[in-house]
């Protein structure tokens, strides 16, 4: 359990926009729905999409110069 929690602590990420941090929560549902029985997962991974596509359509189509170069992956 110890060294799972230190992974935990490890793991350093950087977000950058409001959106990335939308959809950082977003995984962690689609992550955790995994792990809870069929019905509560149908509802988890509905209400994670749901949040993912609001946060998408408010964030701007076009890539700003820093982010140049980065790929997004679904």
């Amino acid at each position: 359990m110890a060294r799972y929690v230190w992974s935990l602590v490890a793991y350093v990420v950087v977000v950058r926009s409001p959106t990335e941090i939308i959809c950082l929560a977003s995984s962690f549902i689609f992550y955790w729905a995994e792990l809870q029985m069929e019905e509560d997962k149908a509802k988890l991974e509905a209400g994670a999409e749901a949040l993912e596509k609001a946060a998408l359509s408010f964030h701007p189509q076009e890539a700003q110069a820093e982010d140049a170069g980065v790929v997004l992956l679904h």
